[in-house]
């Protein structure tokens, strides 16, 4: 999962967000990628 360096974050709040898209990823079935946006949402290619 890719989660963007934003400003105040400390690194449980970035490893969180790079954590959920992981995992939105792995769901989303193999060669699948997903990052965190600012909405908390993710995308996926």
């Amino acid at each position: 999962g890719i989660a963007e360096l934003r400003r105040g974050d400390d690194a449980t709040s970035i490893f969180a967000r790079a954590d959920a898209a992981l995992y939105r990823a792995k769901k989303a079935g193999k060669g699948q990628m997903s990052a965190a946006d600012d909405l908390g949402e993710s995308f996926r290619r």
